[in-house]
């Protein structure tokens, strides 16, 4: 068997090469050049080598080129300087505005607190007036306490006569009392403050008060004599001294 695949490589050899100087021999063996085909050769390889005008004028225009490629970058550089100091100039105007317009808003503020703060001390001195009005009157009335107590009964005696003294006049009075004295202070409150509306109000509640007295009374007493029913009491109708 070892004989065998001996005896194959060493064919497989001798057909290799007889191959390769078969493929020897039909290469061809170039000859002597003639005197045309160098002439040719000649001049073409004069033809494929640059020209120095050529060259120099490639030169020159790459050299241009980068030049203008310099003076562009040159100008980008320049223009973004120019917007960077716009941009700058510009956010520093808008700063300026933003301030000036602070300062204005403040000026604003303060305006209005000093028009509040006046305002304010406006009404803390009309309302010490009227303070001041009401414990005037409060004094007035208190002093004339007495002499005003002597007036009424005199006019309770002379109107009633001594039947003023029986359990339900007494009532009766006292419950007129208190209600007209409501209905005069509020009568002269509205006076203070100027409200004519209040005022008439008070002044007809002051005579249905005085009226329904009258109604009461008379009844009580069967001997009431010269005030008419319609009328009221003269005096009890009037609101106190002092008022507006």
């Amino acid at each position: 068997m070892q004989k065998r695949i001996t005896a194959i490589v060493c064919a497989a050899v001798l057909v290799g090469s007889v191959a390769v100087d078969a493929s020897a021999g039909n290469k061809k063996t170039p000859g002597p050049i003639s005197a045309p085909a160098k002439k040719a050769k000649s001049a073409g390889l004069h033809d494929n080598v640059p020209d120095q005008t050529k060259k120099s004028e490639r030169r020159a225009a790459v050299k241009s080129a980068k030049k203008n490629l310099k003076d562009a970058h040159k100008k980008l550089k320049q223009a973004r300087k120019d917007a960077k100091g716009q941009k700058k100039s510009d956010r520093k105007e808008a700063k300026a505005e933003r301030k000036e317009a602070k300062a204005e808003r403040k000026a604003e503020r303060a305006e209005a607190k000093a028009d509040r703060k006046e305002a304010k001390e406006e009404a803390k001195d009309e309302k010490l007036g009227f303070k001041e009005r009401r414990k005037l009157l409060r004094e007035r009335r208190r002093e004339s306490r007495k002499a005003r107590k002597r007036a009424r009964l005199a006019r309770l005696h002379k109107r009633w006569g001594r039947s003023i003294k029986d359990a339900p006049a007494v009532a009766e009075l006292r419950i007129h009392g208190a209600r007209m004295a409501k209905l005069n202070r509020i009568y002269e409150l509205a006076g203070d403050i100027n409200n004519q509306k209040l005022v008439e109000r008070a002044k007809a509640a002051i005579g249905k008060e005085s009226a329904r007295h009258h109604r009461r009374m008379t009844k009580i007493t069967g001997a009431f004599k010269g005030v008419s029913a319609a009328g009221g009491h003269k005096n009890a109708a009037k609101p106190a001294k002092g008022a507006h």
